[in-house]
């Protein structure tokens, strides 16, 4: 049943050990959401101080948005994503990790253009940081380039699974996309698995070229380190995929060099990336459409075998 709501966002911010970093997010979501905001924070069973000190900044600092706090079992990031967006109310919804920050375009853009705008996702850059003290905006890298305003999704649709991360905190989504679209639980990379199809169902979509949320890089991170789950989630997912062909085969020679690098990298799963190199020779993108993929894909694309060997010298070489 819809959940009715006079709320214009809607932001899920996920926790899990985030005693470090967990203040600075929360002073980020303060200082540039307002009342038509509403915050919920899921903590998905941090067994540090998160939680207290998120009931003392919600006790002592000011800020003006609802806030609703969720304490779970932890159900790995999909299961939080997912309470998140069940007990959303606000027509879009985002997400924002605890230990990533927001900038002030959300104050100053991103409010009045989902106000303003009739669009389904918004679309913002990112910028990678370890210190806060040292963001410096200077370092933003465009992932589109060309992008920028508004677009039907179908007219862009192909250099979207071209060139995109597909990174759940860089878009604000209409919550009604969501229906009956939910994160796997316990999978490697339930992102990659998940936002391709709501923005398959997406009419439009809204491009903002500069860095809207800083992501911040440490040792800790779930992405940090590889793992053989991880591999043969992306294995699976590789052969589950099934959407059209043209944006499969996009999807699968990206999927495909990540496997590459994860199979020599954990020397496993042989057998299992001979066979996606068996099917990757049946590939055969429009010309055109080649040159959308990243300069590292076209090389795959074009020379894999290269591709392999190259990987497996750098990676044996520092083993």
């Amino acid at each position: 049943m819809e959940i009715k709501s006079n709320k214009l966002l809607s932001i899920i911010c996920r926790s899990y050990n985030g005693e470090k970093y967990i203040f600075d997010a929360l002073k980020s979501l303060a200082n540039y959401l307002n009342e038509q905001c509403e915050v919920i924070i899921v903590d998905n069973g941090s067994n540090d101080k998160t939680i207290s000190i998120v009931k003392e900044f919600l006790n002592n600092q000011k800020y003006k948005f609802n806030v609703k706090l969720i304490e779970q079992t932890n159900s790995g990031p999909g299961g939080s994503l997912n309470t998140g967006i069940d007990n959303a109310t606000g027509k879009f919804v985002g997400f924002l990790d605890c230990d990533d920050m927001y900038f002030e375009i959300f104050r100053s853009k991103i409010l009045n253009i989902l106000s303003t705008e009739q669009i389904d996702i918004l679309e913002y850059g990112f910028l990678v940081f370890s210190n806060s003290n040292k963001i410096n905006k200077k370092n933003f890298k465009s992932l589109y380039k060309s992008l920028n305003g508004k677009y039907f999704t179908k007219d862009v649709l192909d250099i979207i699974f071209a060139k995109t991360n597909w990174y759940p905190f860089t878009r604000i989504f209409k919550r009604a996309l969501w229906q009956n679209i939910r994160f796997p639980l316990n999978k490697a990379y339930e992102d990659d698995m998940t936002l391709y199809k709501v923005f398959l169902r997406s009419n439009n979509i809204y491009f903002l070229d500069e860095p809207g949320i800083a992501y911040r890089n440490h040792s800790s991170s779930i992405t940090a380190k590889h793992t053989s789950k991880q591999l043969f989630d992306l294995i699976n997912f590789y052969w589950d995929l099934d959407i059209d062909d043209l944006y499969k085969n996009i999807f699968r020679i990206r999927l495909a060099r990540a496997i590459s690098h994860f199979s020599i990298e954990l020397n496993e799963g042989k057998n299992e990336y001979k066979k996606i190199l068996k099917n990757q020779k049946k590939i055969k993108l429009p010309f055109k459409k080649i040159f959308f993929l990243k300069k590292i894909d076209i090389f795959y694309y074009f020379f894999t075998h290269i591709y392999d060997f190259i990987n497996f010298i750098r990676l044996k070489s520092i083993r």
